[in-house]
């Protein structure tokens, strides 16, 4: 498990931000609740998986750290809407996010599920199994550099969010959440604004968080 300050060490490359609005979003993300909150420095509190999906969907779902907590909340129980492709087929973790209802629960399905993924991508170019283990090994680090056959998309918008596997420009399987009928009123603001904004991580993203949630795990 990481910290914090750990996992935000860990994620800053990819995010592309300065480490200090960084921090300010999980400041105000713990103050809210979706982190833990305790000591400071050494001595802070763990983050699970649930916790690693709300400082994710916090930083990347608002253009603030004072709009974090609602990004959490609107994308977090975006309702799951419809799923196309085959690639789920040969992926175990594909099928197990297809049976989760919302898309905070789907995220924290694809956060753990990076190195199934990861072989999963590597199938792609080698379906017979012909890889050495160490030239396998070789390919899922590049692939969680975004260097391989495909790639993982997840797209969050302030009303909707998808995640695909893509192979070029072209969808291998893709998951779409839409906003709940029942809670239409509260992304009325969203839903009505002319500017949208889309932000957009791939596969580098998500395997930063879950090496950050792994660490230390066994020890």
């Amino acid at each position: 498990m990481a910290t914090l300050p750990k996992m935000l060490e860990l994620i800053q490359p990819f995010d592309g931000r300065d480490d200090g609005t960084l921090l300010q979003f999980g400041r105000v993300l713990r103050e809210a609740g979706y982190i833990p909150a305790g000591k400071r420095g050494r001595g802070a509190p763990d983050l699970g998986l649930e916790h690693a999906a709300n400082l994710l969907l916090g930083t990347y779902g608002a253009a603030s750290p004072k709009d974090g907590p609602k990004a959490v909340a609107n994308l977090r129980t975006l309702q799951a809407f419809v799923f196309e492709g085959n690639f789920h087929e040969g992926c175990e973790v594909l099928r197990d996010i297809m049976e989760k209802e919302t898309f905070g629960e789907a995220l924290e399905e694809l956060i753990l599920g990076v190195p199934e993924i990861l072989t999963s991508i590597v199938r792609i170019m080698d379906p017979n199994c012909q890889l050495s283990d160490e030239d396998e090994c070789s390919w899922r680090e590049r692939i969680s550099q975004g260097m391989g056959p495909a790639d993982v998309k997840v797209r969050l918008y302030p009303t909707f969010a998808s995640i695909a596997i893509m192979q070029a420009q072209r969808p291998l399987w893709e998951a779409q959440y839409i906003v709940n009928d029942d809670r239409i009123d509260e992304y009325k603001d969203a839903m009505n604004a002319d500017r949208k904004s889309i932000t957009e991580f791939s596969i580098r993203t998500l395997a930063a968080y879950f090496t950050a949630l792994m660490d230390g795990v066994g020890e």
